[in-house]
């Protein structure tokens, strides 16, 4: 996706100062070009390229290694898997909600799991049941007759429609994804007890990808269920069932 560069135009970049954007503009473009493909170009560069630096407007390349091209190679690599990224979306869930006492989370349809989180919350009024995903009527119904109190249950969803009219689902979102894989590309790199500047900026990506998660996942709440008849989980559900009322806050 890099601009190619023919022979004239590399003599022309030897002739020339090219280590500012400016430069290499001047050096690289015709008349009719637009400078942001350059512009890109040395931004893709700098997310990438180890040894590739910016110091004062000028691109130098140091034997140091650029900290943002390690976070981001780390992050896209295998060594950080869905398993991963999905503890550190539903931990930061958790903590987002923060009412861990009274509260069960619902993820990946793991019916047999969540009655047993729900039944461990008996005597707390009212249990506050979380869902990754958006549900379909029946499935609400389902979900809120795994508690004999469901009375006592508030179902709480996402706010977020998907697109081409599929369920949502928070584990499947590829920004929140991104930051989470971020999020541990700075953990496993902060364990190598890295110095200087590294450590500066891999602490302070990690406390800026976690905030941007917890707000994320704040943002595509939004919504709680309020019932106004049940039945039998074999019965035909539609809307009329419960109304979906906006929470205030998350």
């Amino acid at each position: 996706g890099y601009r190619q560069l023919d022979l004239e135009q590399w003599s022309m970049i030897s002739a020339a100062q090219v280590d500012t954007f400016r430069g290499l503009v001047f050096a690289t473009l015709d008349p009719d070009d637009n400078p942001n493909v350059v512009r890109d170009s040395l931004e893709q560069l700098r997310g990438l390229a180890f040894n590739l630096h910016e110091r004062n407007d000028r691109f130098v390349f140091l034997a140091e290694e650029n900290p943002h091209a390690r976070i981001n190679a780390l992050a896209n690599s295998q060594r950080i898997g869905p398993d991963v990224v999905r503890e550190h979306i539903l931990g930061t869930l958790t903590k987002v909600w923060g009412d861990s006492k009274r509260t069960a989370v619902y993820a990946d349809r793991d019916k047999s799991r969540l009655e047993e989180q729900l039944a461990g919350l008996r005597g707390q009024r009212p249990r506050f049941l979380l869902s990754t995903v958006t549900l379909e009527p029946d499935s609400r119904l389902a979900l809120q007759n795994l508690s004999t109190d469901r009375n006592l249950v508030l179902l709480i969803e996402p706010k977020v429609h998907a697109g081409g009219g599929g369920s949502y689902n928070l584990l499947s979102d590829d920004d929140l994804a991104a930051s989470a894989r971020r999020i541990e590309a700075c953990a496993l790199l902060l364990e190598s007890r890295p110095s200087g500047q590294a450590r500066t900026v891999y602490a302070e990506v990690k406390r800026t990808e976690q905030a941007r998660l917890s707000d994320s996942i704040a943002e595509r709440y939004g919504r709680y269920i309020a019932w106004h008849r049940a039945g039998a989980s074999g019965s035909e559900v539609d809307d009329s069932w419960y109304t979906a009322h906006p929470l205030d806050s998350f």
